[in-house]
């Protein structure tokens, strides 16, 4: 059971929700707190008991701080599926593991500690750096905690990191590790190829061996599970079109739309100041007259640093009066004498960025759509109570639908990788997790809505299922001919390479063997691994790393039909430079893999040492979903 709970849940979803997980266990941690009631033993380390009425609240609390985050819902069995559970039950026995060496070790956090650690979180800090009350109640009581309960939380953690900070940061790895992993990373090589494609005239399967392939390989055939689901998207979109938009709304928005696209104006300044308005007259006059501006600047000893305000918008001039002439000039221009706070100045304007604003009526049928798009917004709240509010009475998902206007999509059968039975891709209406949602409910289960924020709210219920199966013979004949078709061609055309690659290994030029396929020798230079490069696909770049330095390999295409014959040549790359930013980049990473494998081995060995006993009974039951006996059993 324990060697179960440590294994590595499998799957990037899972890999990338356990990691949200485990942030949120390292802010909240799990504490006594948690710990209560007349609950079953699920498990034991040491003299310390973990109940199931603790596991539950634990993994209830982390679900919903999950939910919120992601925005959409996640069901217990679909986190179980994930492994949660099983994540959950381990950082409950390693912290008390922990606790239990801290108490045999005389550890303890004092208040003053925990309090100012506290007042030193980000999270809780104001605008202007220091704590703020406000911001720590408020995520208090969105994780349903009170402060009580929060301040246990911090210590036993603080108490934890007493103990496992001194492991995690004596992780120190050699210069040679790091060396050979840039090594790896950073290496290049120049590959000389050329492709050649066999003709598409493979003999005709016969139906026996068109059945063996399917009889040997059914997996292959198996349809997947597919779902048919109804949806509803409350989108500004969806309503935008019943939003009547008034000629007041249109020079409304015009004029928040000017003063915006006004703003984006920036222009190139220069500015030469002068003692007196007169000898700003004079400058002014020379300047009309055909001496340059820059000229007059060096006569007053101005260098064009001096002169140059920069390319700027109009707000970012402080001067109003400068500000206002700067960008009155045409494109180039040169200002009459300018009486700003301090002198009397000449200006001289090149226009950068340009206003873009157009006339209203040019601009209707955007201003327009802007407007209903706004007010849509406004409106999504009200939209999403009243079809709240409609199903809370009893509605159907198409009666609520009606109630607020929208239609009701009906969708499927669709695949998880969003196909229906013939291939094609069917278009899922709403959240981007529609689908995958649909797949983690029940058939006609009322869940939470899938939320986009501004950009709207998706309800959906799951109408039916269309269990995985593999289709009978003779309904996907064509298919199986297909893919025998495709084995065949991809196992002669690897015969054919691997007899190219034989002879360029003995010494026969690629560029004689690419002539006798009547192919064109091509180059492709610098090529480093998990890199694409034009014309040079992943399976070809890892064909090319699959050799030494110097070697010889093919890569087949995924239609089987075609192969690249490449002969790989070394590139001299740069010295490794251990102080370099990727050098340290790989040492941050491999330091924190050590310090999290050291961790992992001193929290293993003390649960050993203490003991741990896990309650095989009660964790199946939890295991399952099924809910928990109202008397207490004894462990």
């Amino acid at each position: 059971m324990l060697t179960a709970l440590r294994s590595k849940s499998g799957g990037i979803i899972a890999k990338v929700f356990i990691a949200l997980l485990a942030g949120s266990f390292a802010v909240w941690g799990i504490e006594d707190m948690l710990r209560g009631g007349n609950s079953e033993t699920l498990a034991k380390v040491g003299d310390r008991e973990i109940g199931s009425y603790e596991f539950s609240e634990a993994f209830n609390r982390q679900l919903s701080v999950y939910s919120r985050r992601i925005g959409e819902t996640v069901t217990p069995d679909r986190a179980r599926e994930l492994g949660l559970d099983r994540q959950i039950l381990g950082d409950l026995m390693r912290d008390a593991a922990l606790d239990s060496q801290a108490a045999a070790l005389g550890i303890t956090m004092p208040e003053r500690a925990v309090a100012q650690r506290v007042a030193d979180s980000p999270q809780f800090q104001g605008a202007n750096g220091t704590f703020n009350a406000d911001s720590f109640r408020n995520l208090l009581r969105q994780n349903g905690f009170s402060e009580e309960q929060f301040f246990a939380v911090e210590r036993s953690s603080m108490t934890r990191q007493v103990i496992s900070q001194p492991l995690t940061t004596q992780a120190v790895v050699p210069n040679t590790l790091v060396e050979l992993v840039w090594k790896h990373r950073t290496e290049q090589r120049d590959a000389t190829y050329f492709e050649f494609t066999l003709s598409d005239d493979a003999k005709q399967p016969t139906d026996a061996e068109l059945k063996k392939l399917y009889d040997d390989n059914k997996d292959l055939f198996r349809e997947p599970e597919r779902r048919s689901m109804a949806i509803v998207a409350l989108t500004p979109e969806a309503i935008m079109a019943g939003i009547e938009v008034s000629e007041d709304d249109l020079k409304r928005q015009y004029e928040a739309t000017s003063k915006r696209l006004a703003k984006a104006e920036t222009r190139t300044v220069l500015q030469i100041p002068f003692d007196n308005e007169a000898d700003a007259i004079i400058a002014a006059q020379k300047i009309k007259d055909g001496t340059s501006f820059e000229d007059i600047a060096k006569e007053q000893g101005k260098t064009e640093a001096d002169i140059s305000l920069g390319t700027v918008a109009k707000s970012a001039i402080p001067d109003p009066a400068v500000a206002e002439a700067a960008f009155a000039l045409a494109d180039g221009a040169v200002s009459e004498p300018v009486k700003s706070r301090f002198s009397t100045v000449l200006l001289k304007a090149d226009i950068v960025g340009a206003s873009a604003v157009k006339p209203l009526d040019e601009m209707r049928d955007e201003l327009a759509t802007a407007v209903r798009a706004a007010k849509a917004r406004d409106q999504l709240l009200d939209l999403h109570d009243k079809f709240e509010d409609a199903r809370a009475s009893g509605a159907t998902l198409e009666e609520a639908a009606a109630e607020i206007g929208i239609k009701v999509d009906n969708v499927g059968p669709v695949a998880l990788n969003g196909t229906d039975k013939d291939g094609k891709t069917v278009v899922v209406p709403g959240h981007s997790s529609s689908l995958a949602t649909s797949f983690e409910t029940e058939i006609g289960l009322e869940i939470s809505p899938l939320t986009d924020g501004d950009d709207g709210f998706t309800w959906l219920e799951t109408r039916d299922i269309v269990e995985t199966a593999v289709p009978a013979f003779n309904d996907i004949k064509n298919k199986v001919a297909e893919t025998w078709k495709t084995r065949e061609a991809a196992s002669a055309t690897r015969k054919k390479a691997e007899e190219l690659v034989s002879k360029l290994r003995s010494g026969t030029p690629i560029a004689d063997l690419a002539q006798t396929e009547s192919a064109e020798v091509r180059t492709v230079n610098g090529v480093r691994r998990n890199q694409n490069n034009a014309g040079f696909n992943a399976a070809d770049v890892a064909a090319l790393f699959s050799v030494a330095e110097d070697g010889k390999a093919f890569s087949i295409a995924n239609d089987g039909k075609s192969a690249k014959i490449i002969a790989s040549t070394p590139v001299l790359g740069s010295g490794f430079n251990p102080d370099s930013e990727e050098a340290r980049a790989i040492r941050q990473v491999l330091e924190t893999n050590m310090s999290n494998d050291l961790y992992a081995e001193y929290v293993n060995a003390l649960q050993e040492q203490i003991g741990v006993t896990i309650n095989d009974t009660v964790w199946a039951r939890i295991a399952s979903g099924a809910p928990a006996p109202v008397q207490h059993s004894n462990y």
